[in-house]
Parts: C-alpha cells; structure tokens; sequence
C-alpha cells in the first residue's frame, strides 16, 4: 500500500509505501516516489529505493514535457 501527501503549494507530492520483489517476496521493503510539478508544461517523477536499511537511492528519474 502506498499512501502520500502534498505540500502548501500542492505542486510537490511524496508518495511512501511497501514493495516486495522477486529477490525478496516475503521482506516488503520501503519505497517512495516524488512528482514535482515544475509547470503545467513539465513534471519530474523520481522513485527512490531502500536497497539497506536506512539507505535509500535515487533510482529513477523521469520528467514530461508538454510538447508545443
């Protein structure tokens, strides 16, 4: 499950949650996800792992860009 917040401005949302693998299927580990919302024309999506505990890395980054 995965549940999130947004801050004041309501353009940066954190997304925390569990995620199981297949390395792992009975150790959920943490994992969050944050969408910035930079303008209407570009969001940055990042998705950040914990790979040890209390060690958590950036592992993707993507942004989309309204094409004109």
């Amino acid at each position: 499950m995965t549940r999130g917040t947004a801050d004041a401005t309501g353009r940066v949302i954190t997304l925390r949650g569990t995620v199981r693998d297949a390395m792992t299927p009975d150790e959920p580990r943490p994992w969050h996800l944050v969408i910035k919302i930079e303008s209407d024309d570009r969001h940055v999506i990042e998705i950040y792992d914990t790979v040890a505990p209390g060690q958590e890395t950036l592992v993707v980054t993507m942004t989309a860009t309204r094409a004109k």
